[in-house]
């Protein structure tokens, strides 16, 4: 598992404070929680004899006492369980009616993007070395042998734990590096060069599927004065509650991206240029009737202004050129008194 420390030496850093020979200093360290969340996979057995099951339930009852434990008769029952996306070790009979536990592997390998991580232990009286080379190759981990010692099962439940433990400790890791590489960590709003890999992406779609594309870059007006008078850290909380007023009056499947100190980026999916307009003009009542909260009890009022540029299919425009039309009518709009929106005229 990786520690504070790791990060630290990795380069991802932020401060942290820790005690040395009885004095606490700061050292930096990253901003994100790098203790996973601790978790313990859910155990399912799954046998269609009943004593079989039932001795399960004894061997394993004192090793797993505060385990989620499961115990089916029938290998499609557990796929429902499995819905919920808790990762789990699966023991399991191959030889069962309807599904048997070669059938459930194959199922489970095909379809593992629809269930979460499993660790599946093939428990069966088949001995021969094709048979275990089939279920390994079929997405099985490990394969224990009927007769079977208590000893030797729960030494291998334990390994198939240990195992869905880290990678699940992995995964929740790769989603914080990758929220922490996309992410601004003020507004969390995805920083630019992740935006501007979805713009890009964007405009490959205009081409492909011959869609419109809108993009407003808003700005927010005389946002120094704030920070000079009040403080950065009021100047922080009126880049937050601007974020939230956006978020909440454009759609969904819009973009919001932080371009740079108090400018942001709107990509606008198949909007004609008369709704970004209608759009804008929300956006600029919205934000300007807000009472922007700094401290316990101050407030401040802001406005924006808006640039916006707008493509249809049949436009040849790069990346670069695009954004340029949107600063330049962000521009305008700057010098034609604030508070206001400007479409780019070509």
């Amino acid at each position: 598992m990786l520690k504070k420390r790791d990060f630290y030496l990795l380069g991802i850093l932020t401060q942290y404070t820790i005690k040395s020979s009885n004095t606490f200093r700061k050292v930096d360290l990253p901003e994100i929680e790098t203790e996973p969340k601790k978790f313990e996979p859910r155990l399912i057995f799954i046998d269609d004899q009943k004593p079989a099951l039932k001795l399960l339930q004894v061997i394993t009852r004192a090793s797993f006492l505060d385990s989620d434990t499961h115990f089916f008769s029938e290998a499609q029952k557990s796929l429902d369980l499995l819905k919920d996306n808790i990762p789990s070790v699966i023991i399991t009979d191959w030889q069962m009616p309807g599904m048997n536990g070669l059938d459930l592997t194959n199922h489970l390998t095909k379809f593992k993007d629809d269930y979460p991580i499993v660790y599946i232990i093939f428990l069966t009286s088949r001995d021969e070395t094709k048979d275990l080379s089939l279920a390994l190759q079929s997405g099985a981990q490990d394969y224990v042998k009927k007769p079977y010692s208590k000893s030797e099962l729960i030494a291998r439940i334990r390994t198939g734990i240990r195992t869905v433990t880290l990678q699940q400790e992995l995964n929740e890791l790769n989603k914080k590096l990758i929220k922490l590489s996309t992410t601004d960590s003020l507004t969390e709003c995805f920083n630019r060069r992740h935006g501007t890999d979805i713009l890009r992406e964007n405009l490959e779609k205009v081409k492909r599927d011959m869609q419109k594309l809108s993009l407003m870059m808003v700005d927010i007006d005389k946002f120094k004065s704030i920070n000079d008078k009040y403080g950065h850290n009021a100047g922080d909380m009126v880049l937050k509650e601007t974020v939230g007023i956006i978020n909440n009056t454009i759609r969904t499947y819009d973009t919001l991206i932080r371009w740079g100190g108090e400018e942001f980026l709107i990509i606008l999916p198949d909007l004609a240029l008369e709704d970004t307009n209608n759009l804008a003009e929300r956006l600029l009542t919205n934000i300007s009737s807000h009472q922007m909260k700094i401290e316990s009890e101050k407030t401040v009022n802001i406005t924006v202004s808006i640039g916006i540029s707008n493509i249809i299919s049949s436009n040849n425009i790069d990346l670069k050129d695009f954004v340029n039309e949107a600063d330049q009518a962000l521009y305008q709009a700057k010098n034609g008194g604030r508070n206001q929106y400007k479409d780019f005229v070509k």
